[in-house]
């Protein structure tokens, strides 16, 4: 059974972040396929690799470099595994219905992308649904604001905060929308009827009695037995 890894991208671009996973999957032993959704981005990652640090050096190649057998690390674009690989890495928001050949399946996305992150989620669970075990999915995400309305924030780093919110995935989402055609009204209505479910939602909650003392720690804390008080 493939081990199954979803990698959600967010403080970094694929051509940083991949091959420093590659790195760590080369230093494990494994032979490596990466699958990309076109010939043209086979190349563009390839050059990538080539680059990514002045010191570093990680093996590869494509169908362009041939003699894929030799190749620790291949890039296609076709549903392959000429040199043997033991892993996959999947870019592009592509679906390997071969993933059951490699021992371990890494899907690679943009996690400040909504439609990419329904795509990692669908592909869990139509694994889970057919027997094919669980899978897990690091979701990390940026706190915009302090923690409290007390705490200015004042310990990040200049112009950190307006880098994230050009990545916020609301804003990208709104842009998508308007790049498929949705009209500006369109977008406005559902907006205003997010905004109106939440303020309902949090007027419900405001006029909530208070919860009872006991559920104060519920959920809180847990009992590990033994191995956790030696």
């Amino acid at each position: 059974m493939a081990e199954i890894g979803f990698y959600h991208l967010l403080s970094m671009p694929l051509e940083r972040a991949l091959p420093k996973l590659l790195e760590r999957a080369c230093a494990q032993g494994h032979r490596v396929v990466v699958r990309a959704a076109s010939p043209e981005r086979v190349e563009h990652l390839n050059a990538a690799l080539w680059t990514y640090e002045e010191a570093a050096f990680l093996a590869h190649g494509s169908a362009r470099d041939g003699n894929p057998a030799m190749q620790p690390i291949w890039l296609t674009h076709h549903a392959e595994n000429p040199n043997g690989a033991s892993m996959i890495v999947l870019v592009d928001g592509l679906e390997a219905e071969d993933f059951q050949a490699f021992t371990r399946c890494a899907d690679v996305f943009d996690g400040n992308d909504a439609d990419a992150v329904y795509r990692a989620a669908t592909a869990a669970y139509a694994k889970a649904r057919a027997g094919g075990g669980p899978s897990l999915i690091e979701c990390m995400t940026y706190r915009h604001s302090g923690h409290s309305r007390a705490d200015p924030a004042k310990y990040r780093p200049e112009g950190e905060l307006d880098k994230w919110k050009e990545r916020d995935p609301i804003k990208i989402y709104r842009e998508r929308l308007q790049q498929f055609g949705i009209g500006e009204e369109v977008i406005a209505a559902i907006e205003a009827d997010v905004k109106r479910r939440v303020d309902e939602a949090t007027e419900k909650c405001k006029a909530a009695p208070p919860p009872p003392l006991e559920l104060l720690t519920t959920d809180v804390y847990a009992d590990g037995g033994f191995a956790w008080r030696n």
